[in-house]
């Protein structure tokens, strides 16, 4: 509904509103001025009856307006809303969610300044409709206030001591093996994608629908995507048997991989990126527990090995997009 006769119904009411409907408009200057209704003259040419449905045909076209502001409001902060979540997590929002904010702004705003000439016509205090917050807003606050307990030690990401080791105290593999073992890898050649972005265009919802990944009846079986990547390893791998077999053992034993020690163990033994990477991704679903290791696993071997934390994002990902 379009309120276009808000301009013509105001001139009505301040003029001759009370003798039309028995209405006293809110003074226009900030300076009050004391009316009785008492001390008021009414014209007999209008009966009560007559007033009180001029009146309330006004109020009922003033609540049609508020309402249509109301909706106007609501509609303008779900766009603000989500312009300033694709600026956070993309550096800057689309052109056309910008321009479509633009508009609802601007609808809101001439719905307001008309709200707000009648309400002051109809002698009614005005409904206050503010912008709200976005939810990244409250989130940032919230995360502001967690890190703050956090650097003054008021609360702790770990339940106890022995948990934020397991987490905090990666073992140092440079410190360990001689360089010349992991020279070549320690350089990144995998794009690893912006998390942000990517994990902001993640189908949440899709994940309970018919169409997504059955990961419960996911072939949990390796063996194929292991046999191709043999294929597909330099020459030196392909033609030592003795390494296959160390290679093959060190990949079924990652189902046991549930202490500290033998992850640590598990990352100074390895020393084939692609392998592991699908052989992580593959884990079953119902093993839980052995993601706090592969995650120990996977940290442990970024600094000499990054590709290998790159790869599994990016699988990860794909698979939830």
């Amino acid at each position: 509904m379009e309120h276009i006769n808000v301009g013509l119904l105001c001139s009505l009411c301040r003029p001759v509103g009370w003798q039309l409907a028995g209405i006293i408009p809110s003074p226009e200057s900030d300076v009050g001025v004391s009316v009785e209704k008492d001390s008021l003259n009414t014209s007999s040419a209008i009966s009560p009856e007559h007033r009180k449905i001029i009146g309330d045909l006004l109020f009922n076209y003033y609540s049609g307006l508020v309402q249509h502001a109301e909706n106007a409001c609501m509609e303008m902060n779900i766009v603000q809303k989500r312009v300033k979540r694709q600026e956070r997590t993309r550096g800057d929002a689309a052109a056309e969610e910008k321009a479509k904010l633009e508009t609802c702004r601007a609808e809101f705003e001439k719905l307001k300044l008309q709200m707000i000439e009648m309400s002051n016509s109809l002698g009614v205090p005005v409904k206050i409709m503010n912008e709200e917050p976005s939810d990244d807003e409250e989130d940032e606050m919230a995360a502001m206030e967690m890190d703050k307990a956090l650097a003054e030690g008021q609360v702790s990401l770990w339940p106890d001591e022995e948990t934020r080791v397991f987490y905090e105290n990666i073992l140092d593999i440079r410190s360990i093996v001689p360089k010349n073992l992991y020279k070549e890898s320690e350089e990144q050649t995998v794009e690893a994608p912006g998390m942000k972005i990517s994990i902001d265009e993640i189908d949440l919802e899709g994940l309970d629908s018919e169409n997504a990944p059955d990961l419960v009846n996911r072939p949990r079986s390796v063996s194929p995507p292991l046999q191709h990547e043999v294929a597909s390893e330099p020459a030196i791998v392909q033609g030592s048997e003795e390494v296959k077999q160390h290679m093959q053992k060190f990949l079924v034993n990652l189902d046991h991989l549930v202490n500290r020690d033998f992850t640590d163990e598990t990352a100074l033994d390895f020393g084939n990126r692609k392998r592991l990477v699908k052989v992580l991704f593959a884990s079953p679903p119902s093993r839980l527990d052995l993601l706090p290791f592969y995650a120990r696993l996977v940290a442990s071997l970024s600094p000499v090995m990054p590709d290998v934390s790159a790869e599994l994002t990016n699988l990860l990902i794909k698979q939830f997009k």
